[in-house]
């Protein structure tokens, strides 16, 4: 008998792993085909949600001053009420565990002191049973709540249990170590950038040499013709020169701020050689380049 309570306590403990991994694997999927921060996040909550029967949750982000928690992601009819809602370090379940970096189960939150009854009658929602867990990564970035276990038909509504929170945890830690990655992929991505333009400041300032160039030249030929039709002539060279001046900040400009486009237009080739012309010729002026 000793034996076969063995086995069933072991088989038990398999079976609990084995369910463990399965749900690390999937939310290893998850994360991996998230093509954003905020992505990212609805596929974790959203999984976690799943794996322990809760009607709704929410993930909120620990900000760069690291005195506030803000909702970036939740779900469930809090929706509206909470998202990007902020709350103090220690403020109701999510700030406590924040504030001390461990999990909670809460299947009266009315009754505990760390319930923050002001927030729950501000967005209309007062959850039955809250699990929350902090997402580490060297620091704690965050941290994932879920609110109101989905009972069994037969079982009625039990709230959350220590399998609920364990499960949590690792999806937790799971998603800590995503969202440290993504961030980091975002700074380097700012930094790259940010490098990027300065390699292209400094071939705008190049290349900005050859309109000045012209419009000086144009400007110089200008003050000695008294002829009204060449000085006309210059006149169209030199705003030309503007234009080309005023294409390259844009694109600079275009490109600080991310955007990406293709502009599609009819060019007149025999213009645009005179242009390259008259931008070559002023550019080899002094130079043995025929």
């Amino acid at each position: 008998v000793a034996k076969n309570v063995e086995l069933v306590a072991a088989q038990e403990k398999l079976e609990q792993k084995s369910f463990e991994l399965n749900v690390l694997f999937e939310v290893e999927q998850q994360l991996a085909s998230a093509l954003d921060l905020d992505e990212l996040l609805d596929r974790i909550l959203h999984q976690a949600m799943a794996v322990t029967s809760a009607a709704a949750g929410s993930i909120a982000l620990r900000q760069l001053d690291g005195g506030e928690l803000r909702f970036t992601t939740v779900a469930g009819p809090a929706t509206s009420g909470l998202l990007h809602r902020t709350v103090r370090m220690g403020q109701g379940f999510i700030g406590w565990c924040a504030a001390h970096g461990q999990a909670v189960i809460a299947n009266d939150p009315a009754s505990d002191p760390r319930h923050a009854p002001d927030i729950a009658r501000e967005v209309g929602f007062a959850p039955r049973h809250l699990l929350c867990a902090p997402l580490i990564a060297e620091d704690v970035v965050g941290v994932i709540e879920l609110v109101d276990k989905v009972g069994e038909p037969l079982r009625g509504e039990q709230g959350f249990d220590d399998s609920d929170l364990k499960l949590l945890t690792l999806i937790a830690g799971q998603a800590a170590k995503a969202i440290q990655l993504a961030r980091s992929r975002v700074e380097q991505s700012k930094q790259d950038r940010l490098a990027s333009i300065g390699r292209m400041l400094a071939g705008v300032l190049h290349d900005l040499k050859t309109p000045m160039t012209i419009i000086s030249g144009y400007a110089q030929l200008m003050a000695q013709s008294e002829d009204g039709d060449q000085r006309t002539h210059f006149v169209e060279h030199i705003l030309r020169q503007f234009d080309i001046m005023s294409g390259m900040t844009r694109e600079v400009l275009a490109f600080a701020r991310g955007e990406r486009g293709v502009m599609i237009r009819k060019v007149y080739l025999h213009k645009f050689f005179d242009e390259v012309v008259t931008q070559l010729r002023t550019a080899f002026a002094g130079r043995p380049i025929a």
